[in-house]
């Protein structure tokens, strides 16, 4: 709630239209001030669905909408393709790799034209 309550944005939780279920989360960290940061998860039973990219595609229209964020990263580890391709089909940029929790991870970007 701290986050929420200082940057205006983090985690929302992703519930199953028809169950009700949670079944992920999709939001954004502002691990640093002018480069925010999408992250998200779901559970593996709802993968393939495009799950993650209608909710990442929801949190980004929040970002540069309502926050006119100038852009946003995204980290991902290599051998992660499925995450790999959201952030593609979001028109996200590859930036390299750099090296956060202890491993490296390619680096995302999305700039807001």
């Amino acid at each position: 709630m701290e986050h929420w309550v200082t940057h205006g944005f983090g985690i929302w939780m992703l519930r199953e239209t028809r169950s009700g279920s949670l079944v992920g989360h999709c939001g954004l960290l502002a691990n640093e001030p002018s480069d925010p940061e999408l992250v998200y998860a779901l559970c593996r039973q709802v993968w393939g669905r495009g799950l993650a990219t209608e909710a990442a595609a929801a949190v980004l229209a929040y970002a540069f909408d309502t926050h006119n964020l100038a852009q946003v990263s995204a980290y991902v580890f290599p051998r992660n393709t499925a995450s790999s391709r959201v952030l593609r089909k979001l028109d996200f940029h590859a930036e390299g790799q750099v090296r956060r929790f202890q491993a490296h991870l390619d680096h995302f970007v999305l700039r807001h034209e």
